[in-house]
């Protein structure tokens, strides 16, 4: 069975505005938790983040549709907007990526260091995800959601987060060895 019907369309966009706002929620959190709780907030952060590495691959399928797709004239600014939004989260994921598996405050050219960056960048593409959602948001379907294949495959994908999560975290490991 191909992954498309598994997850369809409005699954992955529901499980990537999920990781999206926990990612949000947490990345604030992070940044006024007390030592003793910093560490459940940022393991969340980084599950988060290797959730939207994973959904990433399914939501390429639907950003290609999308671009084969004829657009009218009215709605070229919303391809901009999505375009602007993949772009900018493209940063970001660069960013955190960068700097965890430096392991510290490496800066560019540009004297910022890269978790600065991906605090930025994350905090401005905020307005164009609320744009994003406004323009191409479909309520979910509890169907959406239930099925033995589904759960295997959302359980799979949970998994795979957990991996890329792990892997990351040994790579910084490595890096800083």
């Amino acid at each position: 069975m191909r992954l498309r019907k598994v997850l369809n369309d409005r699954t992955v966009n529901t499980l990537l505005l999920a990781a999206l706002l926990t990612l949000g929620l947490t990345g604030l959190w992070g940044l006024f938790a007390n030592a003793s709780g910093r560490r459940l907030v940022f393991d969340l952060h980084r599950l988060g983040g290797a959730a939207l590495l994973v959904l990433l691959v399914p939501k390429a399928g639907i950003i290609a549709r999308a671009l084969r797709g004829r657009r009218p004239a009215r709605g070229r600014a919303a391809l901009f907007i999505s375009l602007g939004l993949l772009g900018l989260t493209a940063v970001v994921v660069a960013a955190a990526l960068g700097w965890s598996l430096a392991r510290g405050p490496w800066s560019g050219a540009w004297g910022l260091p890269l978790i600065v960056v991906h605090w930025y960048v994350g905090i401005g593409l905020l307005p164009l995800l609320a744009l994003h959602v406004r323009k191409h948001w479909r309520r979910p379907r509890r169907v959406d959601f239930a099925g033995r294949r589904r759960i295997l495959a959302l359980g799979a994908g949970a998994l795979l987060a957990a991996l890329a999560w792990r892997a990351v975290e040994a790579g910084a490991g490595a890096a800083t060895a």
